[in-house]
C-alpha cells in the first residue's frame, strides 16, 4: 500500500503503514535523549550507592528523583519534553544530595564548583545580605605591602 504526500513540488511516497513509520521515526529521534537520561540515572545511582553516610542523612529525596527519572526513561509513551524535564530535576537532586551531609566515597570528591555563584556588583537590584565581612576579613587593614 502506497501513500502519497505532496509538499510543494516534492512528492513523498510511503510504502506500508504511515502511522507505524511516524511512530518509529519519533522513537529513533528520542532514543539518544533516552540513552543520555539513562546515563545520568546510572551516574546518580552510582553516586548514591558509593556515598558514605555517617550522619544518617535522609537520602529519600535523591532516591525518589532517581526512581522518578527511571520511570520516565522506561515509559515508552514518554514525550521528549518529559524526558528532557528529568535532566534538571536529577541535577538539582544530585546537587542537594552532595551538600546534604553525605560524604563521597573514599578517595573521591564532590565537584561543587558549579554551585559557586559570583556576586554581580553591577546589578542595582542585587541583594548582598550574605556578603558580610566577618572574622579575619573584618580586621584586614591595607598597608603598603598589601597585607
Amino acid at each position: 500500500m502506497a501513500t502519497n504526500y505532496a509538499y510543494g513540488s516534492n512528492k513523498l511516497t510511503f510504502y506500508g503503514d504511515y502511522d507505524k513509520y511516524l511512530k518509529d521515526s519519533i522513537a529513533a529521534v528520542m532514543q539518544p535523549t533516552r540513552d543520555s537520561l539513562q546515563k545520568a540515572i546510572d551516574a546518580a545511582s552510582a553516586l548514591l550507592g558509593e556515598a558514605r553516610n555517617p550522619n544518617n542523612v535522609s537520602t529519600t529525596p535523591f532516591s525518589t528523583a532517581i526512581n522518578t527519572a527511571q520511570g520516565v526513561c522506561n515509559d515508552p509513551d514518554a514525550s521528549l519534553d518529559e524526558l528532557n524535564g528529568q535532566f534538571p530535576a536529577l541535577a538539582e537532586a544530585t546537587n542537594a544530595f552532595m551538600i546534604s551531609g553525605v560524604w563521597p566515597a573514599a578517595g573521591k570528591y564532590y565537584d561543587l564548583t558549579g554551585l559557586i555563584k559570583n556576586a554581580d556588583f553591577v546589578d542595582e537590584n542585587a541583594n548582598f545580605v550574605e556578603w558580610t565581612t566577618t572574622g579575619a576579613v573584618s580586621s584586614f587593614v591595607p598597608t603598603s605591602t598589601g597585607y
